[in-house]
């Protein structure tokens, strides 16, 4: 009988093909293999150790045939002794095969492999070859000793045990058709057998290893008769994946759609093992756990992407977010992005709940995001790849402090790794394509990257990269910014120096220096000004570099930039009316640049630098320094003629430069009154005014410039003696005239270059005297004529800011949504103030759903922002961002205080001690990061709220109801109270400490405000040993300092 009509007599017909055995064809490579799979086996013994020696292996296997010769063959017990000679036999050859691929043996090879040494290679192979020689002979051993048992001792009782093991090894060794063969004669021999399921289920093992699925889900079937069976089971789950690898076809006559068949086999496996696992059965609860994993398979071919969650959930819970997680990869796999992303969105949904099962999971936002990011990279689309990588960046710094270690420290190498393969990928297109967008996404990338690895020991390097791919997309600020932050992390780094050059040429681009004609005395203030921040980041870095072209010397690929930058510094001083440093500077200019086009230029501008400083000794020096070259340009040679002509007029200055003041107020005077009409009468006068003035004779001063104005009407310099009569009130502390004067000036010189400053000084005066109408009417005219300049965002704000005090909530809300439309590329320290004071306004209104919206709103811009941007943030932006953020502990705070604990029934009582202490932490979670800002009028603040939070929990704690099933017994009762008070003891300690924190910030900042008087008194109350001394304290109204201060400020800083 063949073997095919001996498996179809034993099987009842079960397998159905042509030809032997060995004809079953393989599919193309496509099916997919289960992760639990290979032969079953009922029975077995330990497998040999790698320490066990091959002496004492032989040991045994003559004592064992020692016991055989010793045994009579009529004793039933000889078949025994037999087959334990063969197990000897194969556990020596499964040491020998342990031992071929030993490190005593790879090793070297290894080693020998890297080296290339062919003596070494051929010498070790060898002996490997020789030791699995020895395996494969005690392996023939085995077999040989099993088909003898089988010949010599065909009644015993044991023989069902020989075949299982004879077709087993055979397998084992690869002779899977011998195999087969026996297992076949095990079932028609000994059909009562135990091992009748296993053999059935290996020879389906064949069946399905050969991609032969119709008759291997055959064989599985034949299995599930046997539910007693320990691979009753396994059987089942093999049935899914044969299903699944079958896929729609026809099978027996009918059509079947094989996915949908292996989800609901899937199902049927996990509803087993739920059973088995309750009985204690062993493998039960791998079952399951394999069937969930290999389930997402099928669903991806017949499930809904939107109905996934919900589905898994039912049939994973504790695992479903994983299980969605794995079918979005496969539907990567299958090119299907779209449905893959959008399943990943709702996991993030999902993941954000928190507690899954009983665990918080919100930190697998970022596997979810990374998967997106993947997505949108394999789709081919850069601008969604780098839009998704800036989200998933941003979620892994919001989770990295509090997931699981292991998986944080693991998701953070493969974010990298993935952000810094892109980069390099779209910087390597960028060199072949010159696209320019590529370069940008490429900048994008080392930016984003930068925000979240700052740590990272690639940072340096990146940061260097990310500086030069900022210049080269032309974003000057923020390459001037990163060039100066490759300086700060290593000043004596590899970089350093080319940083500290490059800086400046972006500042080059980015400073916009005035060379505009030189300063007049009678139109112009001429007050220093502080630079700008970029200004005086610009002069720092110019400084520096020169400190290394002093240090290493020019180099040559950037040493046309060099007189530029000198040149440009010192017209920065010059602008900003340093005159002394800025007359320094150009000396210096002219000196190492004496053939440079803007030489003569630079000559003007020291001229008219000690001029304008009334350096009267250097002015001289110079002018006749200068007279003395040949080739002057006829109009400086003028210029110098001038200033001696003015020689006499000029010497006032020197009693004003030595502090003379009311002499050379007497001066001035003499001079207006020897050369009326002269054309620097005017000046004389103006001159005596300024210098009775600081000869603290203001009354004199102000009639001095008063009869200027009214005398000379017609002079330039007219309009400036009415401006600083207003400039003396300002001075004098008489604000309400000041104002006056400046509106007046305004008034009368619209077009004056001083009006818009006089404007700005009336708008602060009226604002600091409470004279809001009039306030809100000069910040309007001033919108509406300088509406165009830096700080206009600034000044729309002090508006927004009037109506705030004065209580006109609708309005501010309708004011800051139309500033922020006006106002879109607005300084980020202007816009957080604006988000959070329409938070403010709509609290005010009652409107608490809108108010938290503007709250988180402001908090998510503030998180947006890059290092330069929050690095320019002043203390009023701080304290917006932390106000906002306080607020919306508030809201959790007070959600969590009108949570009681006194609810009759022990379960709900429960839930609502749960849900309470969530919150609890939530609002703790909140107050942390505004104690983090660093603002010490909100740090103290979110000190002495999470005090009270503490402090409500406490008193919770303490006064819950007590369970209903303990109520009848006085005693546990008394011990309950004992035990919640013990509780709320210890609750109240972190009161306690979180109410002297705020105190010790409020005593070392003397910052005190009604949050510190409510930390004090909670102490009182809660800390007898409290002995504090109790100090008079003034209260700002506001928590951030100088709250009355002006806003309004010029890009220079100046008020």
């Amino acid at each position: 009988m063949t073997f095919v009509a001996r498996a179809v007599a034993v099987l009842g017909s079960l397998l159905v093909f042509a030809g032997h055995a060995v004809a079953a064809a393989p599919g193309d490579g496509g099916e997919k293999r289960p992760s639990l799979s290979g032969q079953t086996k009922t029975k077995s013994h330990d497998k040999p150790k790698a320490s066990t020696t091959e002496r004492s292996f032989l040991a045994s296997i003559d004592d064992q045939k020692t016991i055989i010769q010793l045994t009579p063959r009529s004793d039933p017990k000889y078949p025994v002794q037999v087959i334990a000679l063969a197990d000897f036999y194969w556990d020596l050859a499964e040491w020998y095969g342990l031992q071929a691929y030993s490190e005593e043996i790879e090793k070297p090879l290894y080693e020998a492999e890297q080296r290339k040494d062919t003596a070494a290679i051929d010498k070790l192979k060898a002996k490997q070859k020789a030791v699995l020689d020895k395996k494969q002979g005690y392996q023939d051993k085995t077999i040989q000793v099993y088909k003898d048992v089988i010949r010599d001792f065909p009644s015993s009782k044991r023989l069902d045990e020989v075949r299982y093991f004879l077709a087993y090894n055979l397998t084992e060794m690869g002779r899977q058709v011998e195999g087969v063969d026996v297992y076949t004669e095990l079932i028609g021999s000994h059909p009562g057998s135990p091992y009748v399921p296993d053999a059935i289920v290996n020879i389906g093992e064949y069946y399905f290893d050969m991609n032969d699925f119709s008759n291997a889900l055959k064989l599985y079937r034949q299995a599930e008769k046997f539910e007693d069976a320990n691979i009753y089971g396994y059987a089942l789950y093999k049935q899914a994946w044969c299903y699944y690898n079958l896929g729609e076809t026809t099978l027996d006559g009918e059509r079947i759609n094989g996915y949908k068949l292996a989800v609901n086999q899937f199902i049927r496996v996990i509803k087993l093992a739920d059973e088995q696992a309750l009985t204690g059965k062993k493998g039960a609860i791998v079952l399951k756990r394999e069937a969930q994993n290999d389930m997402v398979l099928p669903y991806s071919k017949v499930g809904r992407a939107d109905g996934a969650i919900a589905f898994l959930k039912t049939y994973a819970p504790q695992r479903y977010l994983d299980l969605a997680g794995k079918l979005a990869e496969i539907y990567t796999e299958q090119n299907e992005f779209l449905r893959s992303t959008s399943l990943l969105r709702q996991l993030i949904t999902e993941a954000k709940k928190g507690n899954i099962a009983g665990q918080d999971k919100s930190y697998m936002v970022v596997q979810f995001e990374r998967q997106i990011v993947d997505n949108a990279m394999r789709s081919g689309d850069k601008a969604a790849t780098v839009a998704e990588i800036g989200e998933l960046l941003r979620a892994f710094d919001a989770v990295e402090s509090g997931g699981p270690k292991e998986y944080i420290d693991r998701e953070r190498d493969e974010i990298k790794r993935v952000v810094l393969d892109v980069a390099s990928a779209y910087h390597k297109e960028y060199s072949q394509t010159q696209e320019r967008q590529t370069l940008e996404y490429t900048q994008q990338l080392y930016d984003q990257y930068l925000q979240v690895f700052k740590e990272d020991e690639n940072a340096y390097q990146i940061a260097m990269n990310n500086a030069l791919l900022l210049l080269a997309t032309e974003k000057y600020e923020e390459a001037a910014a990163e060039f100066e932050k490759v300086i700060r992390m290593k000043p004596e780094g590899q970089f350093a120096d080319d940083a500290a050059e490059r800086a400046v040429l972006a500042y080059l681009k980015l400073v916009q220096i005035e060379n505009k004609a030189l300063k007049d005395e009678a139109t112009e203030d001429l007050k220093e000004t502080e630079l700008s921040g970029d200004q005086q980041r610009f002069v720092n870095a110019i400084d520096r570099w020169m400190a290394l072209i002093l240090k290493n010397g020019e180099n040559p690929q950037t040493a046309s930039n060099i007189p530029t930058a000198r040149f440009a510094a010192a017209k920065i001083y010059y602008n900003a009316n340093h005159f002394e440093e800025a007359a320094r500077r150009f000396a210096e200019f002219i000196d190492k640049h004496p053939k440079n086009k803007l030489v003569n230029d630079a000559r003007r501008q020291l001229l008219s630098a000690y001029n304008l400083a009334h350096d009267v000794d250097n002015l001289i020096k110079y002018a006749n320094a200068y007279d003395a070259i040949p080739s002057l340009p006829q109009d400086l040679k003028e210029d110098i003629q001038k200033i001696r002509n003015a020689l006499n007029f000029q010497a006032c200055f020197k009693d004003q430069q030595s502090g003379e003041h009311l002499k050379a107020a007497q001066c001035f005077e003499q001079y207006a009154a020897e050369f009326p009409n002269e054309d620097r009468a005017a000046a004389a006068i103006y001159n005596a005014g300024i210098n009775y003035f600081e000869a603290k004779q203001v009354e004199k001063a102000l009639k001095t410039q008063l009869e200027l104005y009214k005398r000379y009407r017609s002079n330039e310099l007219a309009p400036k003696a009415l401006y600083s009569m207003g400039e003396m009130f300002r001075q004098t502390a008489v604000y309400d005239q000041a104002a006056e004067i400046y509106e007046t000036f305004v008034k009368n010189h619209a077009k004056h270059p001083l009006a818009e400053k006089a404007l700005r000084l009336a708008s602060i005066y009226r604002k600091t005297l409470g004279n809001y109408p009039e306030a809100i009417s000069n910040l309007n005219l001033w919108l509406a004529r300088y509406g165009d300049q830096p700080n206009a965002a600034r000044v729309d704000l002090d508006v927004i800011s009037i109506l705030e005090k004065q209580g006109k909530a609708s309005l501010v809300v309708r004011a800051v949504g139309q500033h922020l439309k006006r106002f879109p590329d607005e300084a980020a320290a202007v816009r957080l103030q604006a988000y959070d004071k329409r938070g403010l306004a709509y609290r005010a209104l009652r409107k608490y759903r809108e108010a938290n919206q503007a709250f988180e709103e402001t908090v998510a811009y503030f998180k947006s922002l890059k290092e330069n941007e929050l690095q320019d943030l002043d203390l009023d932006a701080v304290s917006a961002v932390a106000e906002a953020h306080f607020n919306l502990g508030e809201n959790q705070l007070r959600q969590a205080q009108r949570i009681k604990l006194d609810s009759p029934s022990d379960t709900e009582m429960a839930k609502t001690i749960t849900k309470k202490i969530e919150m609890m932490k939530g609002a703790k979670a909140i107050y942390e990061q505004v104690i983090a800002y660093g603002h010490p009028g909100w740090e103290i603040a979110a000190w002495s709220q999470l005090g009270l939070a503490y402090q409500d929990l406490a008193d919770a704690v303490e006064n819950a109801t007590v369970p209903r099933k303990i109520r009848h017994l006085p005693e546990v009762v008394d011990q309950w109270k004992q035990s919640m008070t013990d509780r709320a003891k210890t609750v109240r300690e972190s009161a306690i400490a979180a109410y002297k924190s705020a105190l010790e910030i409020a005593r070392r900042e003397r910052w005190f405000n009604e949050y510190s008087e409510r930390a004090e008194a909670a102490l009182a109350q809660l800390d007898l040993t409290d002995r504090s001394t109790k100090e008079f304290r003034l209260r700002p109204t506001q928590l951030e300092p100088s709250s009355a201060h002006p806003t309004f400020l010029t890009p220079g800083g100046e008020q």
